[in-house]
C-alpha cells in the first residue's frame, strides 16, 4: 500500500475553493451582463463565417450552468477518488479548473 501524505490531501481544499468560486462569480457576471446584451445572439458559425444558429440572450445562461454542473461532478469525483489515488484527485480538479478557463472565454466573447 502506498503511504498518503498529508500535502496531497490538503491540495484539495483549494482547488475545490477555487472551483466553486469561479462557478459562482461566472454565474454573478452572467446575471448582471445578461440584461444589457441583444435580444438574438449568434451562437453557431459556419466554415464562411455566416450565422448558422441562433438564440435569445437567456441561452447565456448555459455556460455557467454546465460549468457548475461539471464543477459538481468534478468535485464528487475527486472526493471518491482521493482516498485510493491523491494525484488522480488534484487531476481532476485542475481538469475542472481548464473548463472554467473555458466558461471564462466563452462568457467574456458573449456577454462583452
Amino acid at each position: 500500500m502506498l503511504a498518503r501524505s498529508s500535502r496531497d490531501a490538503g491540495a484539495l481544499a483549494p482547488l475545490s475553493a477555487a472551483a466553486l468560486s469561479s462557478a459562482f462569480a461566472l454565474a454573478i457576471l452572467t446575471l448582471i451582463r445578461v440584461g444589457s446584451t441583444a435580444d438574438w445572439l449568434v451562437t453557431r458559425l459556419d466554415a464562411g463565417g455566416d450565422p448558422t444558429r441562433w438564440a435569445t440572450n437567456e441561452a447565456l445562461w448555459r455556460v455557467p450552468l454546465l460549468v457548475l454542473f461539471a464543477t459538481i461532478a468534478g468535485l464528487i469525483v475527486a472526493w471518491r477518488l482521493r482516498r485510493h489515488d491523491a494525484f488522480a484527485a488534484q487531476f481532476t480538479l485542475v481538469s475542472i479548473l481548464l473548463l472554467h478557463g473555458f466558461g471564462w472565454v466563452a462568457a467574456g466573447r458573449l456577454l462583452f
